[in-house]
């Protein structure tokens, strides 16, 4: 029998059949151990319950004691273990590291900040076009930039943004560089993919690198070949964590099932998951489950690629609160811990988007947006048929 000095029981079973993997990920609110569990059956079954279940302790199990320091934010298996559930009238469960937002940022679980708004850089590749927009958006308080090896940019962004820092004042570690492993580089040649990218950009590091697709490049979408892939980017994205030439990593455009997978199987988990959110796509299953394992959500096309901004419902509330539809688009998001990544090759449209964070929605405004829901994408690849 296993006693912590709250009382908390933890009885040990000799089922050979039941094994429980812990992740131990620290602390919320300084007294409560978070711990992620997932029962797996015997090994013949493929069914697995993915549940999160909270240790109500001052001070975690002694046999659990040593592994903190080694396997914070890590996966550790401790065999035959069981532990007491809660009384049902406390919540389920609750966000592993609580997003500590500040105005313009919010703290992941690496311990890195990320700006809850960033400039994307979605199809502006001409030196030109990313010189006015970086521009635009570093007058603007713009401290995120999102880029991609798909989109055929870092270089050029890696060029504008040397010769911009310097004339306002910054310096690389003033600003928060997001790029991502591309669908042709998965497996074995993830490394080479990440490599590439500090080249392009000319950094020593990425703040945050993402696998930027659950899929292989020309593999069909049930090929079982594309598991083994995201497994193998995944292990190579973790090693160069380590070596800290990565800040930070996560994926991009991962479905639940995606996620749970990795969450079953990672050492290092993920810090952030990138995927279209917007009222018309609110992604509610997707936003619970990373919110349950500590992994903070991150939206692109926030603006349905334009087509949100002519809603007649979107511009009726933001004329009611003298805003554009963009800020009124972009503050749903942000006003619920989700960081934005608004795209424009407009100074004007750069700036504006800026300014979302000197007024706030109310739960009934917040409410007539999510209920605009109707699972509508706007960008055309869908990943759910991916395997």
């Amino acid at each position: 029998m296993l006693r912590s000095r709250a009382g908390t029981r933890i009885r040990k079973r000799r089922k050979r059949e039941d094994v429980i993997k812990y992740v131990v990920v620290g602390r919320a609110g300084g007294r409560r151990l978070i711990i992620k569990s997932h029962l797996n059956s015997h090994p013949s079954t493929t069914s697995t319950r993915h549940t999160t279940q909270r240790l109500d302790t001052t001070s975690p199990p002694r046999k659990m004691q040593r592994h903190l320091k080694e396997t914070r934010g890590k996966r550790t298996t401790i065999r035959y273990i069981k532990h007491k559930l809660l009384p049902r009238s406390r919540p389920e469960f609750e966000p592993v590291y609580m997003m500590q937002s500040t105005m313009h940022a919010a703290v992941l679980n690496s311990g890195t900040q990320i700006p809850l708004l960033g400039l994307g850089t979605y199809k502006l590749r001409t030196y030109e076009e990313l010189y006015k927009s970086i521009s635009a958006a570093l007058d603007a308080g713009y401290r995120a930039f999102d880029t991609a090896a798909a989109y055929g940019n870092e270089a050029q962004l890696g060029r504008v943004l040397r010769e911009l820092l310097p004339k306002h004042g910054l310096k690389r570690s003033d600003v928060f560089l997001i790029s991502k492993l591309g669908p042709e580089d998965h497996g074995p040649r993830a490394k080479e993919g990440c490599l590439r990218s500090l080249q392009q950009l000319g950094c020593e590091y990425i703040d945050l690198y993402l696998v930027h697709w659950p899929g292989v490049a020309d593999l069909e979408p049930t090929d079982p070949l594309h598991a083994k892939y995201r497994s193998q980017s995944w292990a190579i994205l973790e090693e160069l964590y380590d070596s800290g030439k990565i800040k930070a990593i996560g994926v991009s455009n991962y479905t639940v099932s995606h996620l749970l997978e990795l969450l079953g199987s990672c050492h290092v988990p993920p810090a952030v998951l990138q995927m279209e959110c917007h009222p018309k796509l609110v992604q509610k299953q997707l936003r619970e489950v990373c919110k349950e394992a500590g992994v903070h959500f991150q939206a692109y096309s926030s603006l349905g690629k334009g087509a949100l901004l002519e809603d007649p419902e979107v511009k009726d509330l933001a004329g009611s609160r003298g805003r554009t539809p963009a800020q009124v688009l972009l503050r749903w998001a942000v006003q619920q811990g989700i960081s934005v990544l608004p795209r424009s090759s407009q100074p004007q449209s750069v700036q504006e988007n800026s300014r979302i964070f000197d007024f706030e929605l109310s739960n009934k405004e917040m409410q007539r947006l999510s209920d605009l829901n109707c699972d509508t994408r706007y960008c055309t690849r869908d990943s759910t048929s991916i395997r």
